[in-house]
């Protein structure tokens, strides 16, 4: 596992190099962190290719809090939402609760 920092200047800096891991041969990539120079989790054209997921792993972390977030990174292809920080502030029910949420999310569709 490689882990990416989500503080790159440009969007394309960030898939360039998670992009260049892949060819590497490594298992998979860690992308994201807590940061405040984003505004979003991920930027909106990122998309991991099913291809990809099927041979690699990508776990998507920092500041995600909630189910619309998580299902927001698994839907663009991660194959873990890690909600550490989450989990730290929010107490033992935060996972049944981002898994309500997810639920939720899920049937508005």
């Amino acid at each position: 596992m490689v882990k990416v920092s989500p503080d790159e200047d440009q969007d394309e800096q960030l898939e360039g190099i998670v992009e260049a891991i892949w060819r590497s041969g490594v298992d998979g990539v860690i992308v994201g962190n807590t940061t405040n120079r984003r505004d979003k989790l991920i930027p909106d054209d990122i998309k991991i290719s099913a291809r990809e997921t099927t041979r690699k792993l990508c776990f998507a972390t920092g500041g995600i809090t909630n189910g619309k977030q998580a299902l927001e990174v698994l839907n663009a292809g991660a194959s873990v939402a890690q909600v550490y920080t989450a989990l730290v502030y929010g107490g033992v029910g935060t996972i049944t609760r981002i898994k309500t949420e997810i639920s939720n999310e899920i049937s508005k569709k």
